[in-house]
């Protein structure tokens, strides 16, 4: 079964949004998912 999950940040700190980005990467693999492709982009580069 394939899931995809898109999620939107309004915080402007990459440092926190990486380190939010790592703990649901780790509790989604606690809970048994597997991740085959993770993409991160910032609003600026879609605007590009």
């Amino acid at each position: 079964m394939e899931i995809e999950l898109e999620l939107k940040s309004n915080s402007k700190d990459v440092g926190e949004v990486l380190d939010k980005v790592s703990q649901l990467v780790k509790k989604s693999q606690e809970l048994g998912f597997q991740i085959d492709e993770l993409e991160i982009e910032s609003e600026e580069e879609k605007e590009e």
